[in-house]
């Protein structure tokens, strides 16, 4: 994918390009994330656009900072429907009654 002049900002494209190849695998969760300064290069783009970018997926929480280390991709956040399902999963299996387990499955 590349960056296209236009009304969407910069930093929001490469936001989006980033994210889908996290999306996609091509990074696994606790992998060092390519530098700031290979993203300029491979984008063309400059050093705070990247940056800005970045920050956003920290923000949502798709990667981490390590102060001296760098910048690692992240364990994928559960949703809140997933949460939901998984709470419903425990209980239902707390409980001793065969048909509360049976609707569970």
């Amino acid at each position: 994918m590349h960056i296209q002049p236009g009304l969407v900002p910069r930093y929001y494209q490469l936001k989006e390009i980033l994210e889908k190849r996290i999306q996609t695998g091509e990074f696994h969760p606790d992998d060092q994330f390519p530098t700031d300064e290979n993203l300029c290069d491979e984008y063309g783009l400059s050093r705070g656009t990247v940056r800005r970018a970045i920050d956003m997926l920290v923000e949502e929480g798709r990667l981490r900072r390590e102060q001296g280390r760098g910048t690692f991709v992240t364990a994928p956040l559960l949703t809140p429907f997933s949460s939901a399902c998984q709470a419903l999963t425990k209980r239902c299996a707390s409980v001793d009654e065969p048909l509360a387990q049976n609707s569970c499955k």
